[in-house]
């Protein structure tokens, strides 16, 4: 986990590096590792952790994933398919790219109509969001990776331990 700068959810701040030696329940292995063996495993670690924060956040306030789960991505991470393939994976769901530009004030826009939409169906059967949007711009999303078969397996673990790295930073 990499949390150069104060967090405020969780409040931690701080480096923490686990191998699959490390734990929470030997304060020496606690510890981490003072580096990974190779760059490419340091970046993957980055962007696990990052990932893993954000579902986390996200149980947090109440969302659940599920075989409905999409993952809309935008910006420059949006071009590199190692890394969308990490967000599949650790989310378990479909990732998509938006193909438009301005994406972040169009997402907003969908936001802003998909909340209207919900506030007017009190009490009705709501579509997703995704459901929603996707009739407005299908030719613009592109589904560009899938959750690896095994990758539930994995992640699910991975979430634990980066609950318990949390409660080590804290």
């Amino acid at each position: 986990l990499h949390f150069p700068q104060q967090e405020i959810i969780p409040q931690v701040k701080g480096t923490l590096r686990w191998n699959k030696l490390s734990n929470s329940s030997d304060p020496e292995l606690a510890k981490g590792v003072s580096k990974f063996s190779s760059p490419q495993t340091e970046i993957r670690a980055l962007i696990e952790g990052q990932m893993l924060h954000h579902k986390s956040i996200a149980s947090e306030m109440g969302y659940s994933f599920g075989e409905n789960t999409r993952i809309l991505t935008t910006g420059g991470g949006s071009e590199n398919k190692s890394i969308l393939q990490v967000i599949s994976d650790v989310f378990g769901a479909p990732v998509y790219v938006q193909k438009s530009s301005e994406a972040a004030v169009l997402g907003a826009a969908f936001r802003a109509k998909y909340v209207h939409y919900t506030s007017e169906k009190t009490g009705e059967e709501k579509e997703s969001y995704f459901e929603y949007t996707s009739k407005f711009l299908p030719h613009h999303m592109q589904r560009i990776c899938d959750p690896s078969p095994d990758s539930s397996d994995i992640y699910s673990v991975m979430q634990q331990r980066y609950l318990e790295m949390i409660n080590v930073l804290e």
